[in-house]
């Protein structure tokens, strides 16, 4: 008769955050593909290079979720109340640090051409692009080196791949800040002119401060779980669910400028409604140029995020 293995009494300690790990990425995905549909209603004229890099993101994000599905019915399914299963880092090497560094680095390195369109300068772009490139390499290092140990009881006891989780998580937040702060004071140097085009640099400062500060303390909370309890996998948990938070953010400010696009479309009504108050009398002068200032508050509006986010006026060719 086989000998069962019985099941420690701390055995919540590496499958509890496996599982929320597992279920929070199934739901931050259902979240970007409500996100990607809004994206693809909303701005069907985007750049060409604008929408491979949302639905590239897109289909990335759905392999790695298809991954997580298998490692969840390897761990809980077939291998449930097997040790070893639990123990096994299946492809967890693969989607929460392979595909999380190559997603961290693409959005990355966007921010970072974005950058240099604004401020002409080559030295800020360069050094966030840097450190994009040296988490992604530092992550795929990291990876390999957990398939090679193939249980996460082995990664623990690997001293030797602590440096590389710094350069890894530590260069991922360093870079997210560094991208926040410099959007910020670049854009906050922008005078929009009319309150509500004021309100929408606020609204894109606002969000990328948010963003950029959510993913980089995510990074930076990872690397303190795995420097201070590398035995308890509680740091598995963020880094499963660390590429969805990079994919949610970049598209959270993409789809900021649905009211924008909605306000392009209706610029016609409004030039329509002008052009009647033009043959009205001269008392309805104030409203005419009420109407004006209403239109050049929507030209403004989207001026500046064809600026910011290298969009392409309404009609023109996807190039």
């Amino acid at each position: 008769m086989a000998t069962v293995t019985p099941i420690p009494p701390n055995i919540v300690n590496k499958t509890g955050p496996l599982l929320i790990g597992y279920l929070v990425n199934f739901g931050l995905f259902g979240v970007l593909s409500i996100q990607t549909y809004l994206y693809r209603l909303s701005f069907p004229n985007d750049a060409k290079k604008l929408k491979v890099l949302v639905y590239g993101v897109y289909v990335v994000e759905m392999v790695q979720t298809l991954m997580v599905a298998h490692d969840a019915m390897q761990t809980f399914g077939y291998g449930f109340g097997d040790l070893d299963a639990v123990d096994s880092v299946q492809t967890i090497w693969f989607h929460s640090g392979v595909l999380s560094g190559i997603i961290a680095c693409v959005i990355q390195n966007y921010f970072a051409y974005r950058i240099y369109i604004l401020s002409h300068s080559k030295i800020i772009p360069a050094v966030v692009s840097l450190l994009a490139w040296t988490q992604c390499v530092a992550a795929i290092a990291m990876s390999v080196m957990a398939e090679t140990n193939g249980s996460t009881s082995k990664v623990a006891i690997d001293k030797t791949m602590l440096p590389i989780a710094v350069l890894w998580l530590g260069g991922s937040a360093l870079c997210d800040i560094l991208i926040a702060l410099t959007m910020t004071y670049m854009l906050s140097g922008y005078d929009g002119g009319f309150r509500k085009t004021q309100d929408r640099i606020n609204q894109i400062i606002r969000l990328t401060m948010e963003t950029g500060s959510l993913t980089a303390t995510f990074a930076t909370v990872d690397l303190i779980l795995f420097t201070v309890s590398p035995s308890v996998v509680y740091h598995m948990c963020l880094s499963i669910i660390l590429a969805k938070m990079y994919s949610n953010s970049l598209l959270v400010i993409f789809n900021s400028r649905i009211r924008n696009s909605t306000l392009q479309g209706q610029q016609a009504d409004l030039s329509f409604v002008c052009n009647n108050l033009e043959h009205q009398n001269t008392d309805t002068r104030m409203e005419q140029a009420t109407s004006d200032d209403a239109i050049e508050t929507m030209h403004q509006s989207i001026s500046i995020d064809r600026m910011v986010y290298n969009i392409k006026p309404s009609g023109s060719s996807n190039v």
